[in-house]
């Protein structure tokens, strides 16, 4: 048994993981996703299931920052069958034993894959934040626009309301994570000794509190964005199940934005070909980079050839004195 830390990028997942591998619970075997810029304090995130999570959205036709249309039963589409051999591996690979702590963003959108080849059957932790907040945060890292980081917070966080049903569950604010890092520790340890996951009793809530404390983005969105009803509803809908469920029940979401899925559909496509353009260009200074530095191998030899040669050659000028002859008359006179 172990837990699924959920929720939308940009979110605190990140540190509410940590939090929860430094109170004892170990996030697998295998690599962990690079720091990076962006998340400098680390992702904690396993890259051989972040690699099947990305395939998996990739077999529908879509990414993390464009998620495709999974119609209900998607997981037992042929594309997804397809990678249940590859996540069984992967998941078999980084979780060999109990406990353990999953993360990764992406999860809110396949969990129903990975519930069909894991086993899983709960704890979950579902991490929420103000989507104004998340969409400034995605803005200065990805350039993302308000209307898309809108869709994208309510598609991710409808997908992980709707996927952890009859699952415990705790859902938690970003805010009280980032206010109060040592209470939500306290919670969070309560809750999964409840549901039978083993901690580290020696660590405190506080010294895994103090770990992240650091990371934490305190920062607010500057002005309110113009949200959907939809949007609306599924923010006062994470309100209203905030705290420990002992068997989830979703809250009542009605339909999503009529033109989320449209709206991502698109900007997955434009993202894909930013993402193709970038690579093409990170080659094409790769390359010329490579003829750059051939062309300066080349100099530096040429030069080191002169160099050599005019220092073991004679000077042009240079002409060698005769030996004395021996009717030289310094040499017979021993002058």
């Amino acid at each position: 048994m172990g837990v699924v830390v959920l929720g939308m990028h940009r979110s605190g997942t990140s540190a509410a993981a940590r939090v929860i591998n430094l109170l004892g619970v170990p996030f697998g075997r295998g690599r962990l996703v690079p720091i990076t810029d962006a998340n400098p304090a680390g992702h904690w995130e396993s890259w051989e299931l972040q690699d099947v999570n990305n395939d998996l959205l990739d077999a529908f036709g879509g990414s993390w920052a464009g998620p495709p249309v999974l119609s209900d039963g998607w997981e037992l589409d042929v594309r997804a069958v397809r990678l249940e051999a590859a996540g069984v591996r992967a998941w078999n690979m980084v979780h060999p034993e109990e406990p353990w702590v999953w993360k990764d963003p992406r999860t809110c959108l396949t969990l129903p894959f990975w519930r069909r080849i894991a086993p899983l059957e709960g704890p979950a932790i579902i991490i929420y934040r103000h989507p104004d907040e998340v969409a400034a945060s995605l803005s200065r890292r990805d350039g993302f626009s308000s209307a898309v980081a809108l869709a994208l917070w309510e598609r991710y966080n409808r997908d992980a309301l709707l996927a952890v049903q009859g699952w415990p569950v705790l859902v938690m604010p970003y805010d009280r994570l980032a206010n109060d890092a040592v209470g939500w520790a306290g919670d969070v340890r309560s809750f999964l000794t409840d549901h039978g996951i083993r901690q580290d009793a020696t660590v405190s809530a506080a010294d895994a509190a103090g770990e992240v404390r650091g990371e934490l983005r305190h920062r607010r969105a500057e002005g309110a964005l113009e949200m959907s009803a939809p949007q609306r509803r599924l923010l006062e809908a994470l309100a209203e199940v905030d705290g420990p469920h002992t068997r989830f029940v979703p809250p009542q979401l009605g339909e999503p934005s009529p033109w989320l899925g449209p709206l991502l559909v698109e900007h997955g496509r434009a993202y894909r070909q930013e993402m193709v353009l970038r690579s093409e260009l990170a080659r094409a200074r790769s390359q010329m980079g490579t003829v750059i530095n051939r062309t300066r191998v080349k100099v530096l030899a040429y030069k080191a050839y002169q160099h050599v040669v005019h220092r073991d050659a004679p000077h042009a000028n240079h002409r060698p004195s005769p030996d004395p002859s021996p009717t030289d008359p310094a040499v017979s006179t021993g002058q």
